[in-house]
Formats: structure tokens, C-alpha cells, sequence
């Protein structure tokens, strides 16, 4: 049944400095965290637990979301690069899936931020290998279903004398004319040695 009038959200007015207060330790999150989390200074979170009236505005409805849901602070924190090299996969400006990859071991990790399969780097596959990101920087670059010849004409218009698909990606940034996807390295990428 639909509704006649504007919709009703079981959501309060404000959000006390205490609450604010329990609700990072709730997260575990120091100040800085929790302000990285929230995309505030840190300035703004001290304000916000010491203040002697309600916090008002978009943070009352986010604080609701994260008292209720607080698994989503786990879901959405970028764990600490342990491979040689990090991509981004991303739609517009969303990252989507992180891939850290080591080459040399032809290993990957990888961490989704999203629950939609269509915006995920490897779609319903749940434990992709490096064969499958192989197949996927393929594609991102272009050089997917191409015979040996038409790939290194790709290589060589785009200036690269021999194939290597990590600077491949840094040229084209993984992106396709025909979608808003692209497959990023990242720039703090470690460096190997």
C-alpha cells in the first residue's frame, strides 16, 4: 500500500554527545577513525562529543545506520597492502573491489566493497585466481580475443616495447569506452626489491 503523504522514518531529531561518544567506542574506532569514517575532521567529532546540545542534520541518520549495522565498519576498511601491488576496481568514483596482486607468486587477495555482483571486479566468482584477473586486466585493456599480432600492435601504439599489462593499465587506467568501470593502480603501491 503506498503511501499518501511523505514517508515517516523511526529516526530522532538529534544525537546526543553521548550517544556519539558510545557509539564510536561501540565501532572500537579512535577519533581520527571515526572521522575518516564519517568524512569529518576530527575537530568535528571532539565538537560532537563535548558539545552541551544534540548533533543535528545527516549524522543522526548514519549513526542510526551504524548502531544497527555496526559489521559495516569492517565491511568497508581497506586492509593493509601485503602483496607488491594494489588495484582499485571502480565504478564512477565508487570503488568496488580492492585486488592486491603478487606477481611473482601469481597471487591475489581480494576485498568487495559492494554486495551488487554487477559492480564487483569478478562478478558471482567468490575466490577468483590470478588466471582470473589475468582475464580481467585482459579485457579492462582491451587486448581480450586478440591474436598475438593485433596485441602487440596495441603494445606499440601505445608505446611499450614488450608486453606488460601493469603498464598497459597505467596508460589506458583500465577504463573501456563503452562503460564507467575502470581498474586503477594504486598509488601507494609498494615497491619491490
Amino acid at each position: 500500500m503506498k503511501s499518501k503523504g511523505p514517508l515517516e522514518f523511526a529516526l530522532s531529531e538529534g544525537i546526543t554527545p553521548e550517544e556519539i561518544h558510545a557509539l564510536r567506542r561501540r565501532l572500537g574506532l579512535t577519533q581520527r577513525d571515526f572521522a575518516s569514517a564519517l568524512g569529518v575532521s576530527v575537530k568535528t567529532i571532539e565538537r560532537w562529543e563535548t558539545d552541551d546540545k544534540p548533533v543535528v542534520g545527516p549524522v543522526v541518520t548514519l549513526a542510526r545506520i551504524l548502531w544497527e549495522y555496526p559489521q559495516i565498519i569492517d565491511r568497508l576498511t581497506v586492509p593493509p597492502l601485503t602483496m607488491p601491488h594494489r588495484y582499485w576496481y571502480s565504478w564512477r568514483e565508487y570503488r568496488c573491489t580492492l585486488i592486491d596482486v603478487d606477481d611473482r607468486k601469481r597471487q591475489i587477495m581480494v576485498k568487495d566493497f559492494t554486495l551488487d555482483r554487477s559492480k564487483k571486479a569478478f562478478g558471482v566468482i567468490s575466490a577468483p585466481t590470478y588466471e582470473d584477473f589475468e582475464e580481467l586486466v585482459a579485457y579492462r585493456c582491451g587486448i581480450s580475443g586478440l591474436d598475438g599480432a593485433e596485441v602487440r600492435r596495441v603494445f606499440r601504439e601505445k608505446g611499450l616495447s614488450e608486453y606488460d599489462l601493469v603498464q598497459l593499465l597505467r596508460i589506458t587506467g583500465g577504463r573501456l569506452a563503452s562503460d564507467e568501470f575502470s581498474l586503477i593502480l594504486a598509488e601507494e603501491d609498494k615497491t619491490e626489491g
